[in-house]
This record gives C-alpha cells, sequence and structure tokens, in this order.
C-alpha cells in the first residue's frame, strides 16, 4: 500500500518562476507520484508546456496551480489529501511492455477528474498567490532622487534603495527586478549626465 507524503512549500515565493523577456510566469504543476506517493510542487521550467515523461505515461498526476503562498498551499493539499489518499489506493504502476504506465481504478478516476474540476475552478484571491509587480511600474510615477539614488549611486547604495522599497512596498516586489531596474535607471541617468557635460 503506498501512502501519501507531502511535501509542504517553505516559502512564499518558492514556486515562482518568471524568464527575463516573458510576459507571464511559468505554470505550477501539482504533482502526485503513484509510485511513491510523493505530492509536490514547483514551476515547470520548460518554456512552451510539455510535460515530463513519467506524466505522460500517468505515472505522475498533474494539476496546475497558481505560485501559491506557504499557507495557501497547505490548505489546499491538506484539504484534498483525503482525496489523494484514495486515488493511491486505486491505482498502480504497470510495465506495458514498453514503458512502465500508471493506471487508474474506476473509483480513482473519477476522483482525479473530480480534484481538477475543483482545482481549476478555485478563485485564488490576491492575497494568496505569489504575484509581484513589475518594477518598471511600479516605479513609474517616482523620480530617482525619491528613493536616495542619483547618477553617481553605487552598486551597494542600489541594493540598499531596493530593499528598503521592498520592505517598504504594498505590494509585492521580485528583489531581482527591482535591483536590475534601478541598476539601469541610474545608469541611463549617468550616461545621460555625461553627454550632457559634453556638450
Amino acid at each position: 500500500m503506498t501512502f501519501l507524503n507531502i511535501e509542504y512549500t517553505q516559502t512564499d515565493s518558492e514556486l515562482y518562476l518568471k524568464y527575463g523577456g516573458q510576459s507571464s510566469a511559468q505554470p505550477v504543476n501539482l504533482t502526485l507520484e503513484l509510485e511513491s506517493g510523493r505530492l509536490h510542487a514547483e514551476a515547470w521550467g520548460n518554456i512552451g508546456g510539455g510535460c515530463s515523461e513519467a506524466a505522460f505515461h500517468d505515472r505522475h498526476l498533474e494539476w496546475t496551480i497558481p505560485a501559491l503562498r506557504v499557507k495557501a498551499f497547505r490548505a489546499l493539499v491538506n484539504g484534498i489529501a483525503p482525496k489523494l489518499q484514495e486515488i493511491l489506493d486505486d491505482s498502480e504502476v504497470d510495465w506495458n511492455g514498453s514503458n512502465w504506465v500508471g493506471r487508474l481504478g474506476d473509483s480513482a478516476q473519477e476522483i482525479y477528474e473530480q480534484l481538477s474540476q475543483r482545482i481549476d475552478s478555485v478563485q485564488w484571491e490576491s492575497s494568496e498567490v505569489w504575484e509581484p509587480w513589475e518594477a518598471a511600474v511600479f516605479f513609474e510615477p517616482v523620480a530617482l532622487d525619491d528613493i536616495g539614488l542619483s547618477a553617481q549611486s553605487t552598486e551597494a547604495e542600489i541594493e540598499s534603495a531596493a530593499d528598503n522599497e521592498i520592505e517598504s512596498a504594498e505590494v509585492v516586489l521580485d528583489r531581482d527586478d527591482v535591483i536590475e531596474h534601478l541598476t539601469e535607471w541610474v545608469e541611463s541617468e549617468r550616461a545621460e549626465a555625461i553627454a550632457d557635460a559634453e556638450v
């Protein structure tokens, strides 16, 4: 008999992954491994969709969820844990002559479909999801000296200003995005100052 083994997230931002140049974050897969009973979640690293070999052969069951914060993730998985155990109780992994494949009994298949509908229909509150603002949008109405920076600011000063803004902001900000934006802003101001001095 396989028992459910839940791996809880440890930080609010753990499930968030967004690549530079992409307009949205990567989808997050909540995965139940039929062989081990392991339940875990992680952002899907590939751009453009797809799935793992284990998911393709139904050894892993997957549901798409947002980048939930710790408390929301715990509430979700704890709420569906009994049903996940029922799936494990009515499933197996067999060799089909070419691959190891997962097989769900009638009851497990019905539960899987019900959970899929249940998870897809959840209307998540903004407080439950880690979704940083774009730094360029957050700082749009602000002047550089409003946050204590100038064309002469150093890397350390930029990082300090970024940390201060993140701590005081009423919205979620990604530190790397903030530092990158402020660095480009300072460098732009510096280049403009040099150009003006040469005129």
